[in-house]
């Protein structure tokens, strides 16, 4: 094969998975994501509880903390890990994704002495195609949204917990 035609190949690849990606993904509605990212706002915490609960959780699922952050704007964020490409995102040409996730914590107005956040939970997903060796963000799959979304609930019903 000329080099040519084997570029031409593999960027016609590159362009039909991109398609398939945004038929795949839909508008957002349903659950579906139009970005790789999965945001959810998750309840209320104070700093405290917020830091511990969401460190404990992310060690526990083997997201290696890579730096926390206090007062006034908490932040926890995980190191990027590699995980197994779910069955749709095999489907689409994916080889490899990494994901890393942030949970932080946005003050909310308060009429009492006790500070408190409104805790929003983010798990971002990079992902490499067998045709290119760059990590590229996708739209996050059905399957993946509902990874992000299972330990999201987790870190949900842990920080409920403390509140009743």
């Amino acid at each position: 094969m000329k080099p040519h035609a084997k570029r031409s190949g593999t960027a016609l690849l590159a362009v039909s998975l991109l398609l398939i990606w945004s038929c795949a993904t839909g508008s957002g509605e349903g659950g579906q994501q139009t970005t790789s990212a999965v945001r959810l706002d998750i309840g209320m915490a104070t700093a405290t509880d917020l830091t511990r609960e969401a460190t404990d959780i992310l060690r526990r699922k083997q997201f290696p903390i890579f730096r926390t952050q206090g007062v006034p704007a908490p932040l926890i964020q995980s190191e990027w890990r590699n995980q197994t490409p779910t069955e749709d995102e095999a489907a689409q040409g994916v080889v490899e994704v990494r994901s890393r996730i942030l949970v932080r914590g946005r003050e909310r107005a308060s009429t009492t002495s006790k500070r408190e956040f409104v805790v929003t939970f983010t798990m971002e997903n990079q992902v490499k195609t067998a045709s290119g060796g760059r990590w590229i963000e996708i739209p996050a799959t059905p399957q993946r949204t509902r990874k992000a979304r299972e330990i999201a609930r987790e870190l949900e019903l842990s920080l409920q917990a403390i509140r009743t």
